[in-house]
């Protein structure tokens, strides 16, 4: 309001509200009817059929009259406060300006309902309720009527509509990813059948990593490589002894394959190291 806005408050017809109450600071309750200079009583007698509220103005015309239902009336009214239209000779609807917007209250809200709309439509009163702005904003939580919006209505309100497809096609793709390779599976030899029935500790598990990862024809070479790499520099009989297994090596890989035979050369290679100088 403060802004240019305007609040229109409508009663609940039919019943009287209590008196407005405020704490201050100081916890001494307050009576909002003389902050805001506006207060309500009752009629005596309750709306009746065909009871209507009138515009103040008595050059609008008979058109402009309102059906009405409720049995409050403002009073106590501060100069701030216009009534434009009355019932019974009372204000039952009043504006006062509040910063750069105004405030309206109305002691009855059937004017605004469904009901009114379809059978007693008033457009002149709904277009001065609304004021100049061209967007209005119904508050009706009080009623039970509110929104709850779902993921659904999230997505497309923010435009995120089109991630559920591509949410439920990644789905897709992992339970496809999970259920079968897309890669040929090649058929299972017999070597490859004995490493899965020998792989059940962990030296069988490290055979059948080296069968998998080294040729056999460069078993004895990569295992000596490994082995030398890890010599300490100050032991100068290693060095001399690793030089002789280097070429027990070189020996065995100038053999035909058929010819070749790794665990003897292993054996040969143990006793030199095992050798005393």
């Amino acid at each position: 309001m403060t802004g240019g806005g305007r609040l229109v408050l409508t009663l609940l017809p039919g019943q009287s509200p209590g008196r407005l109450l405020a704490e201050k600071p100081e916890t001494q309750p307050a009576d909002l009817a003389e902050r805001w200079g506006l207060a309500w009583s009752t009629h005596d007698k309750p709306p009746g059929p065909g009871d209507q509220a009138v515009p103040a103005d008595t050059n609008a015309g008979p058109a402009a009259a309102v059906p009405w239902h409720g049995r409050v009336y403002f009073d106590r009214l501060s100069p701030r406060w216009k009534a434009p239209w009355l019932y019974r000779g009372k204000p039952a609807i009043v504006e006062r300006p509040l910063g750069a917007g105004t405030v309206v209250a109305a002691a009855d809200s059937y004017f605004a309902s469904n009901e009114a709309l379809r059978a007693h439509r008033r457009a002149g009163l709904l277009v001065w309720a609304v004021g100049p702005d061209r967007r209005a904003i119904f508050d009706e939580t009080h009623l039970g009527v509110h929104d709850e919006p779902g993921i659904v209505m999230l997505a497309r309100r923010y435009g995120l509509a089109w991630m559920l497809p591509a949410l439920a096609v990644l789905a897709a793709l992992f339970v496809w990813k999970n259920a079968t390779s897309l890669v040929p599976r090649r058929p299972a030899g017999r070597d490859e059948q004995a490493v899965r029935v020998e792989g059940r500790d962990s030296s069988a598990g490290l055979v059948n990593l080296l069968r998998r990862a080294v040729p056999a024809g460069q078993l004895l070479r990569v295992c000596f490589e490994r082995w030398s790499r890890r010599l300490p520099p100050e032991r100068k009989d290693l060095a001399a002894k690793a030089a002789r297994m280097a070429r027990i090596v070189e020996r065995e890989e100038k053999l035909p394959r058929r010819r070749r035979d790794p665990a003897a050369a292993y054996r040969e290679m143990a006793k030199v190291l095992n050798e005393r100088a």
